[in-house]
């Protein structure tokens, strides 16, 4: 009986077996299920299976800039306190000790250490759009928020009502505070807008930064590789 294209179909369909998939979804370090026999002083075997000590930790990745949470076991987490960080565990141990999770988090950090590299390429009007552009974000994050400026205009609406005299209570003096609370909203509003307008500008930049980069990443390819088809 030979094969069919159905059975070819339905073999390639099903996924191959593994001999401890959950190890493919973390950092083990090697470590794989273990079987065995329970042997007691009466000898009678008892089949038991040992598994590997796994955790879920929280690792701080200084390329990706940001938390990195992945299972795993006490082997690995020795292993990546010998090698001082996560990024050097991912970088320096061999492909055949990472897993496929192991080896997606290595090519993220690999990325993320050939961008300084890709930005000492670009023009100068693009470093500074660049440095500009963190500087606004810096400034976001550091800077005030609403909330702060709802909180100054309580503040300052209970001041104004504290300091109105009493015997203030015609139609003039009512008008004049009223006017100087105006003025203080219309200030608000306007920090408010300004702000809305940075963030606008800032995420524009950054969009546009994010097209830009590729297409001189490219023109800085041909560049390099000019020359030497020429002289070929």
């Amino acid at each position: 009986m030979r094969p069919t294209l159905g059975l070819f179909a339905k073999a390639l369909a099903e996924p191959a077996s593994q001999p401890f998939k959950r190890a493919q979804y973390g950092l083990f370090g090697g470590k794989m299920k273990q079987y065995g026999n329970n042997v007691p002083f009466s000898k009678k075997k008892t089949r038991r299976t040992w598994l590997p000590n796994v955790q879920t930790k929280r690792f701080f990745s200084y390329a990706l800039n940001e938390y990195l949470k992945v299972k795993v076991t006490t082997r690995a987490l020795k292993t990546i306190n010998n090698h001082g960080g996560i990024d050097e565990y991912l970088t320096k141990s061999m492909p055949k000790d990472l897993s496929y999770e192991g080896m997606r988090l290595r090519v993220l950090v690999q990325d993320a250490l050939k961008r300084p590299v890709i930005d000492r390429t670009l023009s100068a009007e693009e470093q500074k759009i660049a440095t500009a552009v963190r500087q606004q974000e810096r400034l976001l994050r550091s800077g005030p928020s609403l909330e702060d400026a709802h909180k100054i205009r309580l503040e300052l609406s209970e001041k104004l009502k504290a300091s109105l005299p009493a015997e203030t209570t015609g139609a003039q003096g009512w008008d004049h505070q009223l006017q100087k609370v105006q003025h203080i909203v219309a200030y608000l509003k306007k920090q408010a807008a300004e702000r809305r307008e940075l963030v606008r500008k800032f995420w524009e930049t950054e969009q546009a930064e994010q097209k830009v980069a590729p297409a001189v990443i490219l023109e800085a390819g041909l560049k390099e590789t000019g020359p030497a088809s020429t002289s070929a």
